[in-house]
């Protein structure tokens, strides 16, 4: 993720949609948003084309931009990543992760690290190294030895570098770090995460290494744990259209692949169990979910206006949610046909919510994602 491509998913616009509005070619908007760059490679033809599509002054939406730029990341970001790696960081200093900055010793960068493609002896692609590894998730942690002698009550942090600098012997990090985890959380995953543990263990000695594992993964999967990273969805949809089916099947694999616990009828149900008290978790349960997702279409909004089947049940209930509530975030439409009011229930006339274009799915899979984990909080149980 790039500074850009948060902007514009924070303003619920996407790529295709700005290219269509402005004229401006994908490959020119594409590499302008991909670049490493963030900010300063944005050239003035790309910013006008966002401001435009966002119905914004270009001077307005840079100020905005620099704003975000200086925010606080955000989890959402560790997610989100093409190959299942994380950055291991153990640290014999005890403020270290701490404050938002620290630098680690170049000759004990990519210690203890079995991939192929990362070689810490190369000292002239480390700098190409970090500007791939800052995109990973991060493990922050400290020796075991000081953990015990300073009986700190956690052993690190989930968090993720923010930027980095090569200073002679010494690579400077700013980072953000998320949740605390405890030594018994890390000593429980330790063969998972691919953490060396005999001999004198990578939990006794400071180093950078890179583990070949999806670390909010095996964070999720282990349910014996005290941290939990997982969010919550329901997803209320008609079965009429065997399309919307099929749809909302792949939009359930693709939040479920990317650490997201959803609750729908087509894995929560089973038979003999009892539909009504299914669809009144809605409301029995309305703490646990982080968001509703409703799925709009034609046939669901013909039953929730006419209260009609399971549709209707959950419909009404979901009223009851937002009823006098117009700032609320928790249940959010997803429009998978054109936008029109025959094809929204009522309740949910006038609410923001996202368009889900048959040709444009997986970029909006994005968004939806980025919303689930930005109004989440992670702490442990």
């Amino acid at each position: 993720m790039t500074i850009i491509q948060d902007y514009l998913d924070k303003n619920n616009i996407t790529r295709y949609k700005i290219s269509k509005l402005s004229g401006i070619g994908q490959p020119t908007l594409k590499a302008a948003v991909d670049s490493k760059s963030g900010i300063n490679g944005l050239t003035g033809k790309v910013l006008k084309a966002i401001a435009l599509a966002l119905d914004k002054k270009p001077g307005a939406v840079l100020d905005e931009l620099i704003e975000f730029n200086n925010q606080e990341l955000n989890l959402s970001d560790l997610q989100i990543n093409e190959k299942p790696f994380y950055n291991l960081l153990v640290s014999a200093d005890a403020s270290s992760w701490e404050n938002d900055q620290t630098r680690f010793d170049r000759s004990r960068f990519l210690e203890s690290t079995n991939i192929p493609e990362y070689n810490g002896r190369n000292y002239d692609s480390h700098e190409k190294y970090l500007e791939q590894l800052i995109d990973y998730p991060c493990l922050f942690l400290y020796e075991k030895q000081v953990i015990d002698e300073d009986n700190l009550p956690y052993a690190g942090y989930i968090g993720k570098i923010s930027n980095f600098k090569i200073n002679g012997n010494a690579i400077e990090i700013n980072y953000k770090t998320f949740n605390p985890i405890t030594l018994d959380d890390v000593q429980l995953i330790q063969q998972e995460l691919e953490i060396k543990q005999t001999g004198f263990t990578e939990l006794n000695r400071t180093h950078w290494a890179v583990k070949n594992v999806n670390l909010i993964k095996a964070i999720n999967d282990n349910k014996n744990l005290s941290l939990k990273l997982q969010p919550t969805v329901f997803i209320s949809y008609s079965q009429e259209l065997a399309s919307t089916k099929k749809r909302v099947e792949s939009l359930v694999k693709y939040l479920k692949d990317n650490g997201v616990d959803v609750t729908s009828d087509l894995d929560s149900l089973a038979p003999g169990m009892d539909l009504n008290y299914f669809m009144e978790s809605v409301v029995r349960e309305n703490n646990k979910f982080s968001k509703i997702f409703v799925i709009c279409d034609h046939s669901y909004a013909k039953k929730a206006d006419r209260n009609l089947g399971g549709v209707g049940k959950e419909a009404e209930m979901m009223k009851n949610l937002i009823a006098n509530n117009p700032n609320q975030i928790q249940v959010v439409p997803i429009f998978f046909e054109n936008i029109e009011l025959s094809k929204i229930p009522i309740f949910l006339q006038g609410k923001l919510g996202f368009n889900y274009p048959v040709d444009n799915e997986n970029e909006v899979n994005n968004l939806i994602l980025k919303n689930i984990f930005n109004n989440y909080a992670f702490s442990p149980k």
